[in-house]
């Protein structure tokens, strides 16, 4: 698992998804997964974080982890490992 952050770009070495930073806005990000809301940049690393973990959901994941980044972006873990999952 590994998340490469640039000043535009969240990615992962584990999921096609991605948070890009919205146009001239320095502090917003869009993140494939949850398109229509725009997040600040803490929330779109705990996205992408989620992403990364559940992967292509192949693997059983620790929910726990889950349940903890999920709230940060106001969601329950098992919503946000069925919209974060790559597919």
């Amino acid at each position: 698992m590994s998340l490469t952050i640039t000043n535009d770009l969240i990615t992962s070495d584990r999921t096609p998804h991605a948070a890009r930073r919205l146009g001239n806005h320095q502090h917003l990000y869009i993140v494939s997964w949850m398109p229509l809301y725009p997040v600040g940049r803490t929330t779109a690393l705990a996205a992408m974080k989620i992403a990364d973990i559940v992967g292509d959901g192949s693997q059983p994941v620790e929910m726990t982890e889950i349940d903890n980044l999920a709230r940060l972006i106001g969601m329950r873990g098992t919503t946000a490992v069925g919209y974060g999952t790559a597919r």
